[in-house]
């Protein structure tokens, strides 16, 4: 069995409001040509398609075409699921009447797919379960006692299986498996808490394809693989290679993995130096279009920094000079906004305003309030 596993593609997703639609639309097409020449018995995407629940008519677009690259085109199998960025019940519009053509979707009221295939060794089943948060898990199953996500993903799987058949079983979702490696550029799936799930959640299966995490990487000794997002997110992902992941599964249900690189039109790159060396000289391997964030060692104000400095590097997202932000009389440097999650910046700004730190209370009040609008956001 030959399968093409990838994941979060975040469809419409911007750096510092620069729009990556045709990076992704880029290596979208690499992707497409790869499996025109490994010829996959399916294509997986697990997970966060969009980059936010309502996506902009040219992410829309882009989907589109490249799934009828690979479905019409190609005459591949291609399995979808819902992700914690995406809007099931959008994403699940047509599902049944799509599966008819080879796109197999779980989202919305079919969270469970069960995706039956077969190679030259027999028949092999992929159990597609899209995200549900807890709260969904408990609705979608009618049991009340689903507190966690780990809990709420135990019992999806255990659904799922009660709907299989063959011997050899792939399973793909979307969690935070504990021991993964995140990335910077990952929303939390809770607000103010762990949404991990165990690794032994997935015992039983031959191979567990997932979503979430946007760097590639297997975790622990079992067959539980990230595929990693084909593209880089933040300037935090710097240096971390992106691709695709074949996955080749025997008769036994034994799996070998190969990840092939993919290679976008503009790279990130994080410089540091002074202004007049990154003015003078463009670093070796920096290209005029890639996108660029600098931190200027200068100990003195530099005049108009960021415009000039665009005359080198045309995008420039991030400027920053540490010598020049004032460190507190305690010596501790103020941490960066940008790196803060919505939790922390609501409670620093309550510190600066009322003068002292949330209490329990009012923390709580914080997590549930940002749970609720999270969830309005998903399904809006």
């Amino acid at each position: 069995m030959r399968l093409l596993h990838t994941s979060d593609w975040h469809l419409g997703r911007s750096l510092f409001n620069l729009s990556l639609l045709e990076d992704q639309a880029a290596v979208l097409a690499d992707i497409v040509e790869i499996a025109r020449d490994y010829r996959p018995h399916a294509l997986i995407v697990a997970g966060d398609l969009y980059d936010r629940a309502v996506p902009p008519p040219e992410a829309v677009d882009l989907l589109d075409d490249i799934l009828s690259r690979l479905i019409l085109d190609l005459e591949l199998h291609v399995v979808l699921l819902a992700g914690n960025h995406d809007s099931p019940e959008r994403l699940g519009f047509a599902a049944r009447l799509l599966e008819r053509n080879r796109l197999h979707i779980a989202a919305a009221r079919s969270p469970i797919r069960i995706i039956p295939l077969e190679d030259e060794h027999g028949p092999f089943e992929i159990a597609a379960i899209s995200y549900l948060d807890p709260a969904e898990a408990r609705e979608f199953l009618d049991r009340n006692d689903l507190h966690d996500h780990d809990a709420a993903l135990q019992a999806l799987i255990a659904q799922a299986r009660t709907l299989l058949q063959a011997h050899r079983v792939v399973l793909t979702t979307h969690a935070f498996v504990q021991g993964g490696a995140t990335s910077d550029s990952e929303r939390p799936l809770t607000v103010g808490g762990a949404g991990f799930v165990s690794p032994e959640c997935f015992d039983g299966s031959d191979f567990v394809a997932l979503g979430h995490l946007h760097r590639a990487q297997s975790v622990g000794n079992r067959p539980i693989h990230y595929s990693g997002a084909p593209l880089k997110f933040s300037f935090g992902e710097v240096g971390q290679p992106k691709s695709v992941s074949c996955i080749e599964i025997d008769a036994r249900g034994e799996s070998h993995i190969r990840l092939l690189p993919l290679s976008p039109p503009r790279e990130l790159h994080c410089l540091q130096g002074s202004f007049e060396e990154l003015y003078r000289n463009v670093p070796d391997g920096v290209r005029r279009d890639d996108l660029i964030s600098i931190t200027l060692l200068d100990k003195h104000p530099v005049l108009d920094a960021m415009n000039r400095l665009r005359e080198r590097y045309p995008n420039l997202l991030q400027l920053s000079q540490p010598a020049l932000v004032e460190v507190p009389s305690g010596g501790v440097r103020p941490p960066e906004p940008t790196r803060l999650s919505d939790q922390e910046l609501f409670a620093d700004f309550f510190q600066q305003v009322a003068g002292r730190p949330l209490d329990d209370a009012e923390r709580a009040e914080l997590l549930a309030a940002l749970a609720e609008f999270h969830r309005q956001e998903k399904h809006s």
